[in-house]
């Protein structure tokens, strides 16, 4: 198809231009060119079949190359980079131009550190998508407490520099216990498995010989390993004045221990009156003012 033809004044020299698109064998022959005021010009125009120009086939290296078309202009090279772990910098599509060169330059593939496994209560951020030189960002929720580095960097050789920290749930010390309850209150160690006690997990409290419990007798093991105890003492008193030969005998207040100082009364049940005169009775020091008991006798 012809477009047309004229001429171009440039530097006050006259050139005739023809335009020809989609050129094939027909338009062999020649063409006469004819502007006023000036001679007629013949050209002889000869259509030869030219080998179709190519781009050279590019070196992979660490790419996957796709071409759409063989190489030919005006086709197409896709590049994506082998590695999974790899971040492709630069263009990703090249295109083959008439004079048999590509586009642009090659795009390189940038090493990028393993995405890192999330386990149970830990979140990670990235500060640059794992490239090199990025920081990986670790946060445990609460109450889970981070055992290693808070952070760590990607390496040149696409490997994370220090091993990933984990989250766990604390655990309380025994021997922590003994720092915070009262004097002569001491854990039970039949409730205890372990010298470290999970997370949440409660055990019982008792007090050494000789003493007995006032409080909550339990300790709960807390968020970061403290314990968590309510108020608990240990004092010395007096037990049950029991009397085995007299199950009759009543005692009031009924409990099982006694504080020293503390009075108790003794008393029968209706018809029925105490073998002395002793009707009440003192913790002391070294036990209770009256080691005999009355019993209860008939009235």
């Amino acid at each position: 198809m012809i477009l047309g033809g004229g001429y171009e004044n440039l530097s006050s020299q006259y050139y005739n231009k023809l335009t020809i698109t989609n050129i094939d064998q027909h338009h062999n022959g020649w063409y006469e060119c004819l502007v006023t005021g000036f001679s007629p010009s013949d050209i002889f125009i000869q259509v030869i079949n030219p080998v179709a120009a190519k781009c050279p086939k590019l070196e992979d290296g660490d790419f996957v190359i796709q071409y759409d078309n063989e190489q030919f202009v005006n086709s197409s090279a896709i590049f994506s980079c082998k590695g999974s772990n790899q971040k492709l910098v630069g263009s990703r599509v090249l295109t083959c131009m008439p004079n048999g060169q590509w586009s642009g330059y090659k795009p390189q593939c940038e090493k990028l550190c393993p995405e890192i496994p999330e386990t149970e209560g830990m979140t990670i951020t990235y500060t640059s998508d794992q490239s090199i030189g990025s920081l990986a960002v670790f946060h445990c929720f609460a109450p889970r407490v981070r055992t290693g580095v808070s952070r760590t960097t990607c390496e040149q050789n696409g490997e994370w520099k220090d091993p990933v920290p984990t989250c766990t749930l604390p655990t309380c010390l025994i021997d922590d216990l003994f720092k915070i309850v009262s004097k002569n209150v001491v854990p039970d160690m039949k409730t205890v498995s372990s010298e470290n006690v999970p997370f949440n997990s409660t055990i019982d409290l008792t007090c050494e010989h000789g003493y007995w419990l006032s409080g909550y007798n339990k300790a709960k093991c807390g968020p970061n390993g403290i314990w968590e105890v309510s108020k608990a003492e240990c004092f010395t008193g007096c037990p049950y004045p029991v009397n085995s030969q007299d199950s009759d005998l009543m005692i009031d207040p009924n409990r099982d221990h006694y504080r020293r100082g503390e009075l108790v009364t003794l008393s029968c049940p209706s018809g029925q009156i105490l073998s002395s005169e002793v009707v009440r009775l003192l913790c002391l020091n070294s036990g209770w003012s009256q080691s005999d008991l009355p019993h209860c006798i008939n009235a």
